[in-house]
């Protein structure tokens, strides 16, 4: 009898694999759960947390099974950015950004009146946010205080992204709507170097798996590979609509995902330079 049983199963499960892949099969649906506002991954170990903001709250979910692990307190506004740091959570809500464990309220950041704080980023001890009015706000992520801030004026310089180039010591790159970029020394407060125009808006940028080579999401659909250390392009692609999103693959296999603001994502074979998949 049991080896019968084992034959049946054998024999349906074969079945399935006839049926076709499913590599790309449904598993669970985030989107009904989750707001337009760019979510936060974190990895501790082989494991993944991935946060996402709900309108004026948040959900932490384990990305293997897509678990909810932890929904965050409720706000009297709208989360407008999340970012993950270790045990910690910080949302910017209401121009202040709260800082949670674990779900809970702990604190805030040293206020600044600066109007709603986007683009949430971690650079070392530091978060760095675009203020409302136009200003890169840095607080260090210890003591909770104002580090320093950066003002720009947006008739010429409209800070849209911002980026950490790995190996860079206290050094940021900061993108703009004009489409030009700037290298600033936090701790000093001075621009260090002005690349040239990208030739349309910067819409997002994220650092490469390759030492001095970010990639540039361009309002105009191109991504752009950029060595900043050479100030020249590496690569370009295109795709259509404005870049919204960034992302590259972390096994060593030269592969790029890229979004636009109708929802598709692009899939690209670096190595040959095409489009693999949308």
């Amino acid at each position: 009898m049991a080896v019968e049983e084992k034959r049946a199963r054998i024999e349906k499960t074969a079945g399935l694999s006839q049926a076709g892949s499913r590599l790309y099969e449904p598993y669970r649906a985030l989107g009904y759960i989750a707001s337009s506002i760019p979510h936060s991954i974190q990895y501790r170990g082989q494991t993944a947390f991935i946060t996402t903001s709900i309108g004026r709250s948040f959900h932490v979910y384990d990305a293997e099974k897509i678990n909810l692990l932890f929904v965050g307190p409720h706000f009297d506004h709208d989360v407008v950015s999340v970012l993950s740091i270790g045990d910690e959570t910080f949302a910017s809500t209401g121009g202040r950004v709260v800082v949670c464990r674990r779900g809970k309220r702990v604190c805030e950041l040293e206020a600044v009146s600066r109007g709603e704080i986007n683009s949430l980023v971690q650079f070392g001890d530091h978060v760095l946010g675009i203020s409302e009015d136009n200003t890169v706000v840095i607080w260090d992520r210890n003591t909770r205080e104002l580090f320093t801030e950066i003002e720009f004026e947006r008739e010429s310089f409209a800070v849209t992204a911002l980026v950490h180039p790995s190996t860079y010591v206290n050094k940021i790159v900061i993108g703009s709507s004009q489409g030009t970029m700037q290298v600033w020394n936090i701790q000093s407060r001075r621009c260090l170097y002005e690349f040239k125009t990208m030739g349309s808006g910067i819409t997002c940028m994220v650092q490469s798996p390759v030492i001095d080579v970010l990639a540039l999401g361009l309002l105009d659909g191109r991504i752009l590979l950029h060595n900043v250390k050479q100030d020249r392009a590496v690569m370009q692609l295109a795709q259509e609509d404005r870049v919204t999103a960034l992302s590259f693959r972390t096994d060593d296999v030269p592969m790029m995902a890229t979004a636009n603001s109708e929802g598709d994502v692009a899939l690209w074979d670096l190595d040959n330079k095409r489009l693999m998949h949308v």
